[in-house]
Order: C-alpha cells, then sequence, then structure tokens
C-alpha cells in the first residue's frame, strides 16, 4: 500500500507511514502540508546538466526551436536589428541533425542576416560553434589558418570555409569573446539552479564546468542564504586544455568545495560529437569524405596528463565518443600507475564503439574484486556496447566512481 504522511526532521525523513501514525511527529512549531491527494516524490537526480549553458541561455538567442539554417538566420537578424552597437551577439542549441534541411551552413548568408555586428551561436553539443566574419576577425582566425591540432575548420570544395569552429579551433573563437565577469557567471549559475529547483531536480551532476567560472561558482554557494541551494557535484573541464597542467598543482584541501558544491573531477574532452561529425572514429564518416573526426590529444600527452592529474588527487572524467578516441581512453586507464586518486575513473559519451574496445570496457566493468581505482565507471548502458549511439544508464552515485 502507498504511504499516506511523511515526517521530516533536520532534513531527514523520519517517518513515512499513514495518518494516525504521524501524528506523535506534529507539534506546536511543525509545518504541515497538505498534499490533498498530490503525489510526493524524492529530489530527483540530473546526470548531465550543463549548468552554465541553461543560465546564460536566459541572456541570448534561443535557437533550440529552429529547424532550418533559415530559422537561423532570422532569430539573428531580428537581434542584430535590435542589439546595441558594437555588441555581440550570442545563441545556443542550434542543431542540423533537427533541421528539415539539413545541408551545409552558408557563411555569406550569415554575414548577411549579422551585419557587422559579431555573432557567436553554440551549437546543442557546446562542441561547435557558428561565427560571421566579425566574430572571426576579432578572434584574430585568417581565412586561410589550417585545421588546428584537436580541431576542424569545414570548408566546401573551393576551400571556403562554412564558418562552423569544431574543437579546439572552437576553442580559437571562445578566446576572443569578451571574458564574463564573475557578476555573470553568478547570476547565470543562480537561474540555472533555479530552473532545476522549479522541476524538482535537488543534485545535479555537471562534467563541463570551465576553470575560469570555479571562483565565481564558489562563490555564490558561501553567500546563498536566502533561497535553498541546488546541490551540485562538479567536474571541472580544463578549456583550453593548457589549464590541465595547473590544476595538477591544487592541493586536495583546495578542491572540496563549499557546503552543498563539490569540487573533485577533471574532465579530459578526447574527440568531438559524432552528430557533428567531430567523433573520432578509426574509418571515415560515411558522408564526408576524408573526415575520421578529430582528436584533442595523442595517446602519449593523454597518458601523461591523466596520470598528474590522477596522481594529484582529482577524479577523471574521460568523454569519449568515437570508436578511436574511446580506445585512446582505455589506453590511459591501462597505463596509469598505482597510488594515484584512489578513485573509479568514469567513461562517458560513448557513441559508436568497435567490439575491441568495447571487449577492454567490459574487461575492466565486471573486475569487481579489483580496487577501485583498478575498474571503470560507465556513463552508458554496461552491456550494450556496438556500433550506434549508446543511451544514458547507470552511473556511480557521486558522478565520478568513488
Amino acid at each position: 500500500p502507498l504511504a499516506t504522511a511523511l515526517a521530516v526532521q533536520d532534513g531527514r525523513i523520519v517517518y513515512v507511514g499513514d495518518e494516525a501514525g504521524i501524528s506523535p511527529w506534529i507539534g506546536k512549531s511543525t509545518r504541515v502540508i497538505e498534499l490533498a491527494g498530490k503525489s510526493l516524490v524524492p529530489g530527483f537526480v540530473d546526470a548531465d546538466v550543463r549548468l552554465l549553458d541553461m543560465g546564460r541561455m536566459a541572456t541570448g538567442l534561443d535557437l533550440y526551436d529552429t529547424r532550418s539554417f533559415e530559422d537561423v538566420l532570422r532569430k539573428v537578424a531580428k537581434a542584430a536589428r535590435n542589439a546595441p552597437p558594437n555588441s555581440w551577439i550570442l545563441g545556443w542549441g542550434w542543431d542540423q541533425e533537427s533541421w528539415r534541411d539539413s545541408g551545409p551552413i552558408r557563411l555569406l548568408d550569415f554575414q548577411r542576416s549579422s551585419g557587422n555586428r559579431p555573432v557567436v551561436l553554440f551549437h546543442a553539443t557546446d562542441d561547435v560553434v557558428l561565427a560571421n566574419v566579425p566574430a572571426l576577425a576579432a578572434a584574430d582566425i585568417p581565412e586561410d589558418l589550417p585545421d588546428p591540432p584537436g580541431g576542424r575548420i569545414p570548408r566546401d570544395s573551393r576551400g571556403a570555409r562554412h564558418g562552423d569552429l569544431q574543437g579546439e579551433a572552437a576553442g580559437l573563437l571562445l578566446r576572443g569573446l569578451p571574458v564574463p565577469t564573475r557578476g555573470e557567471f553568478e547570476s547565470w549559475y543562480a537561474a540555472a539552479a533555479e530552473s532545476c529547483l522549479a522541476r524538482g531536480v535537488t543534485l545535479a551532476h555537471d562534467l563541463n564546468v570551465p576553470v575560469t567560472a570555479r571562483e565565481a561558482l564558489e562563490s555564490l554557494y558561501q553567500h546563498q542564504k536566502t533561497r535553498p541551494a541546488l546541490n551540485l557535484s562538479v567536474s571541472l573541464a580544463p578549456q583550453p586544455l593548457e589549464l590541465a597542467s595547473l590544476m595538477t598543482e591544487t592541493p586536495v584541501d583546495e578542491k572540496q568545495g563549499t557546503p552543498g558544491l563539490r569540487i573533485d573531477g577533471i574532465t579530459l574532452r578526447l574527440d568531438g560529437d559524432v552528430n557533428t561529425r567531430g567523433a573520432r572514429l578509426t574509418h571515415v564518416y560515411s558522408d564526408q569524405q576524408g573526415n575520421h573526426g578529430y582528436s584533442r590529444f595523442d595517446v602519449e600527452d593523454l597518458v601523461e596528463m591523466s596520470g598528474r592529474l590522477d596522481a594529484a588527487g582529482w577524479g577523471l572524467v574521460f568523454e569519449a565518443h568515437g570508436d578511436s578516441a574511446v580506445g585512446m581512453a582505455l589506453a590511459a586507464l591501462e597505463s596509469r600507475p598505482a597510488g594515484g586518486s584512489g578513485r573509479t575513473p568514469l567513461l562517458a559519451g560513448l557513441d559508436l564503439v568497435r567490439p575491441d574496445p568495447a571487449g577492454g570496457i567490459r574487461r575492466r566493468r565486471h573486475h569487481d574484486a579489483d580496487p577501485p581505482d583498478r575498474r571503470l565507471a560507465l556513463d552508458g548502458e554496461p552491456d550494450r556496447f556496438e556500433v550506434g549511439r549508446i543511451g544514458l544508464g547507470p552511473r556511480q552515485p557521486d558522478g565520478f566512481g568513488a
């Protein structure tokens, strides 16, 4: 039978039962809430949320509902007409996979709709940005710039760029954006927390917090006194990757965050997303001749960097989407020396996985007799590693496989 009454004391559930049994728990100062037949459920846990994107979308263009490149152009044109002079126009959420016409992006049309204002539009995966000519110029990205290591600049058959930048190429552009203030970071995270709480989410795992936003996030949690705070487990995502080396120098006692906020992981993004053809594959994409996707690391650098982070006590998250990138992550895991953080690493992404890497994942996953840091936690179904998209599945309670 369903329970009809519940008592909470000092933040803990102390009774679950019926109306008769709850009477001793009701005193003069007890707050009694009549549910009037409604269901009461525990707070939800969001295992993979990008709070910064949620918050800043409220101040930029919302492109999640666009169904064609023309829809994007219309929204950009309207924003350009209403924007103050010299201001940047930022938007989030476009995804050509959901468009009715998923043909190539045309930089010339994009430029005509935006005029002389710099415009940067973030893909729904956050791994690709679309920029117009003024934005590219502000970031000092010339027309003839070759693909940087760990990135791609898509071009047409004549060699002209489309305007979208992937991976580390997008990172070059983002370094040219105006740097958000601490106040802006705090307002974005506060708005995202309110949105989560309004939907019943009380604990969130964010694997993609910029290192540059860390101080603002800690400050926000230190001063939250007037409203309930979202409990947050954070993995810092160093962008650019050079910042990862700085994290190896951070003492253990400085990683713990503040009440309600836990900062103890580092996300290493190995490749791009399969939807944008950035996931690193062994074979080429059937619809893009010569494109294998891209890698942000070579194996030797990944082994060295992940080993240093593990030795410094950080929990490790390897975000690998393509089969080649998954193989790199497994190589780094196998090469880690003993005596590091003692934490189980998390492997996330897992869009396209061939049988050989899958076998390595299964072997690591099912060695329950191994110590925690020799196992592997997964952001995916533990028994489904064939070619194809893998849905979200079980995860260790703290999001980092501790």
